[in-house]
This record gives structure tokens, C-alpha cells and sequence, in this order.
């Protein structure tokens, strides 16, 4: 099921089958499912969605402040107007029992998903919060226009931890897979590390607790982790920006041990595959870009063509029979990309 959500104010839910008995995929796709309920008017637009890790909500925030959330057949299950701002990042916690919404109004609100009703609301950032991400089903961070970092508990009206070091807006917060580490990507040209194992009663960690990552000439956007680390290896975390670059980082020294320079615009997203061989990234001059991570070299490219190019957002899936990529695109579709049919890949 792939989820997508455009300027138009509906969300889609489509179904996109696998290979068949003969591992020979399919190109028709049944027309999506929509929503029950969309944004209306002028700030109707669409920011952020995602799926609940059972697969049986979705969650979209929207320019209009409202929190909307369907069952995955499209039928409305709850909506709240608590936030006074767009709403910029929604991600539901790991048992699935709580969700969270970050704001441009500064806040950020935990729901109780089976309740369906505010938890509670932490007012935090003095400006906008852009993204969040949780630790644990019952700690969470998040990231603003302030250049700050908060991290929470749910039981505790004040942070846990600030971290300060980035000297402009901060877009995006992700904690590594054991969730000992946290990247962040900021305007200021720069990604960081942070090693939040262990969370003491210290209010601030200053600059020089983190990794820097150096090197890009414009505001970092996305900042992901590498979902796989071989036996005594460093993890990797890659960075994409509106220098038209991504990079590849030791995220214990600081270095860059790679840079791609393919895109001939903004790079506006980037992807591991989950087994942790490759990476994708996609932008504003419509190419898909598949590199090989060990060889540091570019395996594949696709084009959207010249017209409406962009390409917003990718995802990639994979598992024993499946090896695919969904992009988000301009030109309003979605599309979706089956490697296993590329030989350059195989």
C-alpha cells in the first residue's frame, strides 16, 4: 500500500501488487482509494504523511493546522483543530499507542491514538517546529526554527536535554536504529551528531558534544540513517542539500567518504535501501539516481523528463521478491519503480 498526498488536499491510498507466481510484475493499478476527508480553501495543502508501523492508519498534517487520520481503507478515524499553526511532521511512536504532531506553532502534541484525544501539548520552540522523531514509546525529540534540539519525556513538562550547536533553522531530526544516536540537518550548511545513550539530568549539551559534518555549500535538507552496519564498522548517515549535492559520512569521525554531484538542481530526497548497499536520490531536475555504496560509484538513472520534472519524495521496499521505489512527483503522479527489472542493479 503507498500512501500519497499533493497540493490538491487528497490524500490516496493505492494498492500496488507484487510479482505474481511467475515473479512477473504488473503494470495496471487499480484505481486508489481517497480518503474520507480532505483540507478545503487556501491553506489546504499537504505537508506530511505517514502509516502507523501495523499498517492500519495513516496520519497527514496540512497547511489549515488540522490533524486528520484514516484506517487504511480510507474511512475518516480522527481529526482534532488543537494546533494554531501547519502542522510539519506526524509520526506515530514504536508500540503504535501514542502519535505525534510538530507544529508552526511552536509545539508539539501527543494523541492518544486508541483514545483518540490530546494527551498533552508541549509548548516548546520559540519559533516553528519543524520535525520530531521518538526515542521510546515514551521519550521523543524535536527540532525548530530556533536552531535547537529538545529532547522529551512524556512525564516531564521541561526537556530532558538541549542540544545547541546549529546556527540556523534545523530541518530534520533522525535517531539511529538502536536509538543510542541522533542526526540532525540544519540551514546553517551543516549536519551534526549527537550521542544521546545515556540522558542525564544536564540541561544543555553544548557544541562540542557533537560530530560535525562539513562540506555542503548550501542548507542541509534531509539527513538519513544507514539502516544496516557491517561488524566493526562505523554507521554511515548521508545528507542531501540545495547545493545540488549528497554525501555519504563516518558518523563518529566527521568525514565525508563520498560526494554525488549527478543532480543538476536542489536535491529534495534520498533514500537507503533497507539492506544497506545502495542509496537513491532524487530532485528539482526530475533524475533518480541509484548509487552503489561500497564502490562509490552511480549504478543507475531514470529521467522524468523535461517537463514538471521534480521529484518530491522516494521510498524504497525491499524484501525476498520485492525491490522497488515509490516516488512522489511533480508532474502530480506517483510512480513507482521496479529494480529487480534493472539489470544494472542485479
Amino acid at each position: 500500500m503507498v500512501p500519497s498526498s499533493s497540493k490538491d488536499s487528497i490524500v490516496h491510498i493505492w494498492d500496488v501488487p507484487g510479482p505474481d507466481k511467475d515473479g512477473v510484475s504488473t503494470t495496471h493499478i487499480d484505481p486508489p482509494l481517497v480518503c474520507a476527508y480532505a483540507a478545503k480553501g487556501s491553506d489546504s495543502d499537504l505537508t506530511s504523511l505517514t502509516w502507523s508501523h501495523d499498517g492500519s492508519l495513516v496520519a497527514v498534517g496540512c497547511y489549515d493546522s488540522v490533524l486528520r487520520i484514516c484506517d487504511s481503507k480510507g474511512k475518516a478515524y480522527f481529526t482534532h483543530t488543537q494546533h494554531d499553526g501547519p502542522i510539519f511532521a506526524v509520526r506515530f511512536s514504536p508500540s503504535g499507542r501514542w502519535f505525534l504532531s510538530a507544529s508552526l506553532d511552536g509545539s508539539a502534541c501527543i494523541w492518544d491514538v486508541r483514545e483518540k484525544k490530546l494527551h498533552k501539548q508541549f509548548h516548546l520552540h520559540k519559533q516553528c517546529c519543524l520535525d520530531a522523531d521518538w526515542l521510546s514509546d515514551l521519550q521523543f525529540v524535536t527540532s525548530g526554527s530556533d536552531a535547537r534540539i529538545y529532547i522529551m519525556d512524556l512525564d516531564s513538562p521541561k526537556p530532558l536535554r538541549t542540544l545547541l550547536g546549529h546556527q540556523n533553522e534545523i530541518n530534520q531530526v533522525k535517531c539511529n536504529p538502536t536509538k543510542t544516536r541522533l542526526a540532525s540537518c540544519s540551514d546553517d550548511m551543516t549536519g551534526r551528531i549527537w550521542n544521546i545513550e545515556n540522558i542525564d539530568p544536564l540541561r544543555y549539551m553544548e557544541d562540542s558534544h557533537s560530530v560535525v559534518l562539513r562540506g555542503h555549500t548550501g542548507p542541509v535538507s534531509h539527513i538519513v540513517w544507514c539502516p544496516l552496519t557491517g561488524n566493526g564498522e562505523h554507521e554511515l548517515v548521508a545528507t542531501s542539500s540545495f547545493d545540488g549535492t549528497s554525501r555519504i559520512w563516518d558518523s563518529v569521525t566527521g568525514e565525508c567518504l563520498c560526494s554525488f554531484d549527478d543532480h543538476k538542481k536542489n536535491v529534495y530526497a534520498l533514500a537507503f535501501s533497507p539492506d544497506g548497499r545502495h542509496i537513491a536520490t532524487a530532485g528539482g531536475d526530475g533524475c533518480l539516481h541509484i548509487y552503489d555504496i561500497r564502490a562509490k560509484q552511480k549504478r543507475w538513472s531514470w529521467s522524468a523528463g523535461s517537463t514538471n520534472p521534480s521529484i518530491f519524495e522516494i521510498e524504497w521496499q525491499q524484501s525476498d521478491n520485492l525491490n522497488r521505489i515509490a516516488m512522489a512527483m511533480e508532474k502530480a503522479t506517483v510512480g513507482v519503480v521496479d529494480l529487480t527489472k534493472v539489470p544494472e542493479l542485479q
